[in-house]
């Protein structure tokens, strides 16, 4: 459960679905989610999250603690939408806030689904065959190996960052300080060693794709090619729900 939207393995018909159809699926009821205004649009879009999150397999538990994770993000902007219009409107500005939470746990949640049943090979291979259908080809690659190695590194570094850390203060090194001078140079002890640390990864990154004669092919192969499935007809199913729903409410 540690950090959010980590690959969680499970033998679920959501892991199985084709990550391209996912992105679309999110896509797609985010845009719905933007231009509705019916509260029954709202309960079908969370239900068919809701459904694909049950599916997985991964456990509600899970995608409520990766929710509560940004609890103080989300407090933020429900006050930022009420307080400005809380004395001309009371309930309009109420309204606005809400919808613009649960927008945004919504997108949260979805997203959080889509990190927890996809691999980062198999999602930065998803972002490459959007952008080349969008007619990115020559740049699809890249982009995706940018996407691929950003997931799998930025949690390392935060793991490294904790370590650092944690070296720290056992060495004496104090936190908490009024002082906004102490408090950067407290930062220092961790920016250096970190930068140090990033730094070496990404040359061995560098080395391990030279090494692997990363780029020299131009039609490379691939392990695990996406191809559509029958679970891929799952998220076909959910975004026809969302479009009925959606023009039956108009």
């Amino acid at each position: 459960m540690e950090g959010f939207g980590k690959y969680t393995y499970k033998d679920s018909l959501v892991h199985a679905i084709n990550p391209v159809l996912k992105i679309v699926y999110l896509i797609v009821a985010l845009a719905l989610f933007f231009t509705s205004r019916s509260t029954f649009n709202y309960i079908t879009l969370f239900s068919t999250l809701s459904i694909l999150m049950l599916l997985s397999r991964v456990g509600l538990r899970i995608f409520l603690f990766d929710l509560l994770k940004f609890k103080w993000f989300l407090l933020i902007i429900f006050f930022v939408q009420i307080i400005p219009f809380a004395s001309a409107n009371l309930t309009g500005s109420l309204v606005r806030a809400s919808r613009s939470v649960l927008l945004v746990s919504f997108s949260i949640l979805a997203t959080s689904l889509i990190f927890r049943t996809t691999s980062n090979v198999m999602l930065a291979r998803a972002f490459e065959v959007i952008l080349r259908g969008l007619g990115m080809k020559k740049v699809a690659r890249k982009i995706s190996l940018m996407i691929m190695l950003a997931l799998t590194q930025i949690p390392i570094l935060f793991e490294q960052m904790e370590r650092i850390r944690t070296a720290q203060t056992l060495r004496g090194q104090t936190w908490r300080t009024k002082n906004p001078v102490r408090a950067l140079k407290s930062l220092e002890s961790i920016v250096v060693p970190l930068l140090f640390f990033s730094l070496k990864r990404a040359e061995s990154l560098s080395v391990s794709l030279e090494m692997r004669k990363y780029n020299i092919s131009s039609k490379p192969t691939l392990y695990k090619p996406l191809k559509l499935s029958w679970p891929d007809s799952l998220p076909l199913l959910m975004i026809t729900l969302l479009f009925v729903s959606k023009f039956l409410r108009w």
